[in-house]
């Protein structure tokens, strides 16, 4: 019985960009069409309402992925500078910034069908590294500690 239940599910976390997108546009042509039914099941409108969130969702994964890399090398450039020779707290500092992306990107992930929600947890640790790094950045550059 297990051999014969061979159902394939291609996730989102699969497909290339542009099948990504393709599916997305399937899915809002199929929700329009249910919509425009006087008919429409309201079950059958979340589950595509769901699933065109995931693959939105699963787009704002990949920006936030490739950010990550720009944001991660911004930190290491600014709180790796140092201009005294006695230690500080700053690397539990850069530690935290760290395990908090980590944190909300798995957060996120986990609740990959709520689009604002997802989408506040993927992108606003980056503002938050971005800010502080640059505030490091600017005071490192002043000559300040």
């Amino acid at each position: 019985k297990i051999i014969q239940k061979k159902i394939f599910q291609i996730n989102n976390d699969h497909l290339n960009l542009r099948l990504l997108l393709t599916k997305i546009q399937e899915e809002q042509n199929k929700l329009t069409e249910i919509q425009n039914l006087s008919t429409s099941n309201s079950t059958e409108v979340k589950a595509l309402r769901r699933n065109l969130n995931r693959s939105l969702t699963e787009i704002i994964r990949r920006i936030s992925i490739a950010i990550a890399t720009f944001t991660f090398t911004l930190m290491g450039l600014s709180f790796g500078a140092s201009i005294s020779r006695h230690q500080s707290s700053r690397l539990f500092f850069l530690i935290g910034l760290a395990a908090f992306y980590l944190v909300s990107y798995f957060v996120a992930k986990s609740i990959e069908y709520q689009l604002i929600a997802s989408f506040i947890l993927y992108l606003a640790p980056h503002g938050i590294i971005i800010f502080f790094s640059t505030r490091n950045w600017l005071k490192l550059s002043k000559g300040i500690e």
